[in-house]
């Protein structure tokens, strides 16, 4: 045959297959009520393309491994996959737009027949209207905040909780692992032991997440038990076997008549009674016996009929045995978990006495009412504020919000009054504020129903330091005259001293009590972190604000303010140790490697490595190596193993008995740093002691005291021992702590507790006449509970009252 013949012929068995793959499409098309027009333009635009060698394979893809579009997704994504598919079938960019009719269905097929003639001719003119018309219309993954709504329902169990979350967070777009950790804790169901866990302990990652709560749910199922109810009269309510305590993870003791197990709230208790126990014993004894004599009965009468003789009975030994059952030997008597102070755990320091501003009615303290309402108003923002203020481009809305605060009144009120006066120092405050939330930190999962007001009492500081800080690069760090404020003895809610209002900003530095307040609303956030994400966030931005003005307006703030200051609360040992102390806590709260790289450039000349042992208001470095040292022996950061060692140095001078020891002890045992209110020092060293004794038993690692190692079970030993010397175990039996124990200070310097209250004395009490209350011999009418006292004497022979000191206090 000639070539041209075979050509010929070529071409038209191509044109042949052309024609049959065109008609079958056609076919399909109608059948599927394809629109006419667009298989008219189809035909048109492909023309006497040919079908690739494997067009049969190309509908079995499609359909197979490409799920048809109904507008749901994002069209880019199932244009991607589609041509994907054709690729993989051999075709090209005209076979996809020639059969990807097939691929549409729903509302993407009724805009493909409503398109018209002529308008689509390529594959890039198909994917610009169908990317055009379906990019408003497909269904956006949700944002991450409505992840935060997805919350644990009364009745839901873990495992339908666990999924729920599961699916909504792979909706979820942009969604960062911390933020799903935290959302999921917060959603999680109280008082569940999933919640309790979580709480203790944070994951780390995700993943870690999901394998604790996929133990957590898989436990939550197997604690389904069947139970089997019995028509029986019995003393017992139920009978728990083997099975149920293995379930229930408990543990009895049947000679202590106790039975304990994990709780939501730590480990629960169950304590029986001896004599309630003796009596259900006996009560079951009888009942068991009733029904055996009534069976015997039974085939008594069986025999009385066939014998017509009822035998003699003898007496039943266990009627006898029955009068005679289990009772205790000796009266009973209750035996407290802590034998030297039964009561200890029952109370707790509670900072509500000492509030300022308008107080809730969850105030706990029914003898304070609201005080220092206008406190702010005697002072203005700085005239000059920021550059915007001044600036004539700015339309009058930018301007007014960019300068509202500054226009705007200051208000201080809220906050803490400092010991027993009506003067709110903004140095110690902002310190109790953080050794508070740092308190809540180690040590929440032990405070149980307390857990709640230490919050809130973090929170009353946390509110007050932000207001202290509402404007940029100033601090409000005092509001009262002290002077004058201690000229009189007024009730709070009575003063009418001057309230005078003293700030640092730039040309008045103050990096010292700066830093502190950083520190304090950064150690906040982390507290309210996972309970309140959003307030977190605003306490953790305002901390670095306030860090930033600290560092870049370096200053003593007692420098230019000695006279208002001094010699309340003058920074004896300068700014260094608060700039450090500050960055640590922001290292903590925002794990950013800005403040690493501080830290690691700056703490030698911050003073890391000084041998100062003395840790509170005025000096953080003991605290700043405790702190830090946390990232190297918990979170394993290499760059701070040196604040290991400043860390060791430090408690090495705090145990007796070795090479390295600095510390001054009484006669008595009490920890002595200073003769003036001695015991916020003991309170913040013994802390400090507990807290690293934790983060060694995290880490398995001890302390080497120059040769002699020292385990974390002596230090708590040395912290143990020093709360109990200030709650009663002392040459003097007395409690420093105000209403623990039998004996405790009953005279304080303490304006509103050593006069009555608004309640019982209504009208005003003046500045003079308040003297009577300080000096009267009587005990003061208010009950100031959890107030610690400074502490004995120089001669350590009696409790020093003058000055209540109100500082987190290990009770």
């Amino acid at each position: 045959m000639e070539l041209g013949a075979l050509m010929e012929l070529w071409e038209k068995r191509l044109e042949a297959l052309r024609l049959q793959l065109v008609e079958g499409a056609k076919k399909v098309a109608n059948t599927r009520c394809l629109s006419k027009a667009y298989q008219r333009e189809m035909d048109r635009a492909v023309g006497g393309t040919p079908a690739p060698a494997r067009a049969s394979c190309l509908g079995t893809v499609q359909q197979r491994d490409t799920p048809k579009y109904t507008g749901s997704v994002k069209p880019e994504d199932w244009l991607i996959n589609y041509s994907t598919a054709v690729s993989i079938a051999n075709g090209n960019k005209r076979v996809a737009v020639k059969y990807v009719p097939l691929m549409l269905q729903g509302t993407a097929r009724t805009w493909l027949n409503s398109l018209r003639p002529r308008n689509i001719n390529s594959w890039v003119d198909f994917t610009d209207a169908f990317v055009g018309n379906f990019t408003s219309t497909y269904k956006r993954p949700r944002k991450p905040r409505q992840l935060s709504l997805c919350v644990q329902g009364p009745s839901e169990s873990t495992r339908d909780y666990l999924t729920r979350w599961a699916e909504l967070r792979n909706s979820c777009g942009g969604m960062h692992e911390v933020q799903a950790i935290e959302y999921f804790t917060a959603g999680c169901r109280e008082g569940t032991l999933l919640k309790h866990r979580l709480l203790g302990d944070e994951p780390e990652t995700l993943d870690e997440l999901l394998i604790i709560a996929d133990k957590y749910a898989t436990a939550d199922s197997s604690m389904k038990m069947e139970i089997q109810v019995v028509d029986l009269e019995s003393p017992y309510h139920a009978l728990l076997g083997r099975p149920a305590l293995a379930k229930f993870m408990a543990v009895p003791h049947y000679a202590h008549l106790k039975m304990k197990m994990p709780s939501s709230k730590g480990i629960l208790t169950i304590t029986g009674d001896y004599k309630r126990s003796s009596a259900c014993a006996s009560e079951s004894s009888r009942l068991a016996e009733s029904l055996v004599i009534a069976a015997e009965k039974r085939l008594l009468d069986r025999v009385v009929a066939m014998a017509s003789k009822q035998p003699e009975m003898s007496p039943d030994p266990k009627e006898s045995e029955a009068e005679g059952s289990f009772k205790p030997a000796k009266e009973t008597k209750k035996i407290p978990l802590d034998p030297e102070h039964p009561e200890r755990y029952g109370k707790t320091w509670k900072a509500k006495g000492q509030r300022s501003g308008r107080l809730p009615p969850s105030q706990r303290v029914s003898w304070r009412r609201s005080s220092g309402l206008s406190d702010g108003s005697s002072a203005k923002a700085s005239n000059s504020g920021p550059s915007c203020c001044i600036s004539p481009a700015l339309r009058f809305v930018q301007w007014l919000t960019c300068c509202w605060d500054v226009l705007s009144q200051v208000d201080l009120t809220g906050g803490y009054y400092d010991a027993g006066d009506n003067v709110k120092f903004g140095f110690p405050l902002a310190f109790s504020s953080t050794m508070l939330a740092w308190s809540v930190l180690e040590f929440g999962g032990m405070m149980k129903g307390e857990l709640q007001h230490a919050r809130d009492a973090v929170r009353w500081g946390a509110d007050y330091l932000l207001k202290a800080t509402a404007h940029p690069d100033t601090v409000y760090v005092q509001v009262g005259d002290a002077g004058k404020d201690h000229a009189c003895w007024e009730r709070p809610e009575d003063m009418d001293t001057p309230r005078t209002v003293y700030k640092v900003d730039p040309s008045t530095p103050g990096s010292d009590v700066a830093a502190e307040t950083a520190a304090a609303l950064a150690a906040a956030s982390l507290v309210f972190r996972k309970s309140d994400p959003a307030y977190s966030s605003r306490l953790v931005a305002r901390a670095k604000r306030v860090f930033e003005f600290a560092d870049k307006h370096r200053g003593v703030y007692s420098a230019k303010l000695s006279s208002y200051v001094c010699p309340y609360y003058c920074s004896y040992s300068g700014y260094q140790d608060e700039l450090l102390w500050g960055a640590a806590w922001l290292h903590r709260a925002t794990k950013s490697p800005v403040y690493l790289s501080y830290i690691k450039v700056n703490g030698q000349l911050l003073g890391a490595d000084e041998q100062d042992n003395t840790f509170g208001w005025d000096n953080k470095h003991a605290g700043a190596r405790i702190l830090l040292s946390k990232s190297f022996l918990v979170q394993k950061l290499g760059a701070l193993q040196e604040y290991k060692a400043h860390a060791d140095s430090f408690i090495c001078s705090m145990v007796p008995g070795t090479p390295t020891d600095q510390t001054t002890y009484t006669r008595g045992g009490l920890l002595f740093k200073l003769s003036d209110s001695n015991m916020q020092y003991v309170t913040s060293s013994s802390f400090l002691l507990l807290t690293y004794a934790k983060y060694l038993v995290s880490a398995k690692k001890t302390v080497s005291c120059g040769g002699v190692a020292v385990t974390p079970q002596r230090l708590r030993a040395i912290a143990r021992r020093q709360v109990d010397y200030l709650l009663g175990s002392n040459p003097m039996g007395m409690s420093y702590m105000v209403g623990y124990g039998a004996k405790y200070p009953k005279k304080l310097h303490h304006r509103a507790s050593s006069l009555p209250s608004v309640a019982a004395h209504p009208g005003k009490i003046g500045c003079s006449q308040g003297f009577t209350g300080l000096y009267s011999a009587a005990a003061n009418p208010n009950v100031h509970v959890g107030a610690v006292v400074g502490g004995p004497r120089a001669a350590r022979r009696g409790p020093r009252l003058p000055r209540p000191l109100l500082r987190p206090a290990l009770a």
